[in-house]
C-alpha cells in the first residue's frame, strides 16, 4: 500500500476476494480440490489480510493526529460490529434455509461493497487534506 495508492489497493483486493469468494459458489462441486484450497486461501488473504487490515492501517493514516485515537476506534468498532453481524446473518440465512451458495454469494456481495466503499471514500480528502485546524480550548 505504501508503493501504490492505497484506495486503488483496497479496491482491488476486495474486488478480487469477492470473485474468489463468488467462484467457490459457481464451480465449487466439479472444481478439483487444490484449486478449491487456492480460491479459500485467496479469499482469505485478500479480505481478512490483505483488504481488512489495509482498511485499518489507512484509518490510522486517514484522521489527524489529533483525533487520529477515537477515529481508530470507531473505525475498528464498526468493523467488529459487522463482523459479529456477518456472522449473525450467516447463521440466519442459513437457518431460513438458504442454500451455502447463496450464503457464499452474500459474503461476496460484501466484498463488492466494501471495494465500492473503499473507491468511494479516495474521492472524499482526509480531514488533514482539508487543513482542519485542531479545536482550540476554552481558556
Amino acid at each position: 500500500m505504501d508503493k501504490f495508492n492505497p484506495y486503488a489497493v483496497l479496491t482491488t483486493a476486495f474486488i478480487l476476494a469477492g470473485i474468489s469468494i463468488a467462484s467457490l459458489t459457481t464451480i465449487s462441486a466439479g472444481m478439483p480440490y487444490p484449486l478449491v484450497i487456492v480460491l479459500i486461501f485467496l479469499a482469505g488473504a485478500l479480505y481478512g489480510a490483505g483488504g481488512t487490515q489495509g482498511a485499518n492501517a489507512l484509518a490510522g493514516s486517514y484522521y489527524p493526529t489529533y483525533i487520529r485515537s477515537t477515529g481508530l476506534g470507531w473505525a475498528l468498532g464498526v468493523g467488529r460490529v459487522g463482523a459479529i453481524v456477518g456472522t449473525l446473518l450467516g447463521g440466519i440465512l442459513i437457518t431460513l434455509k438458504w442454500n451455502l451458495q447463496a450464503v457464499f454469494f452474500a459474503a461476496a456481495l460484501a466484498c463488492l461493497f466494501a471495494s465500492v466503499a473503499t473507491f468511494v471514500m479516495r474521492r472524499f480528502p482526509s480531514p488533514e487534506q482539508l487543513h482542519v485546524k485542531r479545536p482550540q480550548a476554552a481558556p
